[in-house]
């Protein structure tokens, strides 16, 4: 009997021993989510930022870009403040890169994949957002137009023009991959020795005008830094639920740095320098 019972407890030993063993390796496997944030400004003195949006503004329209999102994006709300039609030569557009054209006008077909979810609603960067649905997906397929339309006092997304700002995260010795709350380091520059020097060349016509009206709207990065997950990222309890809701009180996720005039890149510090995961690093 007592050495059923010796039995017993060994095996429990053992049991535990393995169970503190798997946490322990499980403990080490877990990957924290870490965020670079690229703060951005404008090259162009007639870009003035906003609320939500940063605005270029002359005496026929209105443009507003919102760079945040994952990686960034150039798309841009283009507003017609004229009575008559404005036409955007997408075939003399271009988006610029570290002085490198590309253009925006392709002749071709393309496809594009769209998907709603019943989560609370979709914001769109503009000030604009949208009611929520229930899941659906639909795939668009169109040839890309080389003039967009914008009708008299109305206003267009214009989707064309949304390219990725950067794939992977800069780096340099400052900017730890691993940063924790008493290690977040920036790294600062000056227009003249900015890693990411982008933007817009739009050509447009207003009505029956026969000679195009140009634009040169140019934003450069002057400031980038790394934070962990939970540095970048905060928990909050939204007070903003109609009446008729079960869940009141109900606990969402929110960015802190959030601002139309910065992006943000996510990414696996083990996975750096890996072709899913590269990092850019400073010459």
């Amino acid at each position: 009997m007592h050495n059923k019972q010796n039995h017993i407890s060994m095996n429990r030993n053992l049991i535990k021993t393995v169970a503190i063993f798997l946490f322990i390796f499980m403990a080490s496997c877990a990957q924290t989510t870490y965020y670079q944030l690229v703060n951005t400004k404008p090259v162009s003195e007639d870009l003035k930022k906003e609320d939500k949006s940063i605005v270029y503004e002359d005496k026929n329209c209105i443009i507003r870009y919102n760079l945040w999102t994952e990686e960034g994006t150039t798309e841009i709300m283009f507003e017609n403040k004229t009575d008559e039609d404005i036409y955007l030569d997408m075939g003399a557009s271009f988006y610029i890169f570290n002085n490198q054209a590309f253009d925006l006008y392709c002749p071709s077909t393309k496809s594009k994949t769209t998907s709603r979810v019943n989560a609370g609603g979709i914001y769109w960067g503009f000030g604009i957002s949208t009611a929520q649905g229930v899941r659906t997906e639909s795939t668009i397929v169109k040839h890309q137009q080389q003039i967009i339309t914008i009708p008299a006092k109305m206003y267009k997304i214009i989707g064309e023009t949304d390219i990725k700002i950067a794939e992977n995260i800069y780096r340099d010795c400052t900017l730890l991959l691993k940063p924790d709350k008493k290690s977040v380091y920036s790294t600062h520059f000056t227009l003249a020795d900015t890693p990411y020097r982008f933007g817009l060349r739009l050509a447009y016509y207003v009505g029956n005008q026969t000679e195009p009206i140009k634009i040169k709207n140019e934003f450069y990065v002057d400031k980038i830094t790394n934070y962990p997950s939970q540095l970048f990222k905060e928990s909050y309890t939204s007070d903003k639920v109609c009446p008729d809701e079960k869940v009141m009180g109900k606990t969402k996720t929110r960015y802190i740095y959030k601002s139309a005039d910065s992006f943000y890149l996510e990414y696996n510090p083990d996975r750096v320098g890996s072709t899913s995961n590269g990092g850019v690093l400073k010459h």
